[in-house]
């Protein structure tokens, strides 16, 4: 690597500590981010490893990738409007209705009769947050 350039550190900078994110009131703030990107990564985890086995028994293998994708799509565009909704609704209305948008979502995909109904259920149920 001719040419690469290396990046110094200024030693007059202070460095911080892990342990200052839960310092100061910061520490339930620090908590529920936390929360939420080991929830959105238990929920991929689990979509990883059970979709298979859900496929395989309600016959429906030419959906399974629709249903992941859509998801994925949903968990970013929720995150990322999320500064939107709360400063339009407060932070206690806009987790209200995100956990009932989510639990309209989940009883709506447990109700499908089939695979092929999953990734329309996916879509317009717990992963179309925030509403438009």
């Amino acid at each position: 690597m001719d040419g690469a350039r290396t990046a110094t550190v200024n030693p007059g900078i202070a460095k911080g500590s892990w342990s200052e994110i839960f310092r100061n009131g910061l520490g339930l703030y620090s908590a529920l981010v936390i929360g939420g990107i080991a929830m959105n990564a238990t929920q991929m985890l689990v979509i990883a490893i059970i979709m298979p086995t859900i496929v395989r028994d309600i016959g429906g293998a030419s959906f399974y990738t629709w249903a992941a994708m859509l998801y994925t799509i949903g968990a970013i565009v929720g995150g990322a409007s999320t500064g939107m909704v709360w400063s339009r609704l407060g932070a206690r209305r806009a987790y209200t209705l995100g956990a009932g948008v989510f639990a309209l979502g989940t009883v709506c995909c447990a109700a499908r009769p089939n695979a092929a109904a999953l990734p329309q259920c996916r879509c317009s149920g717990s992963e179309r947050w925030p509403p438009a």
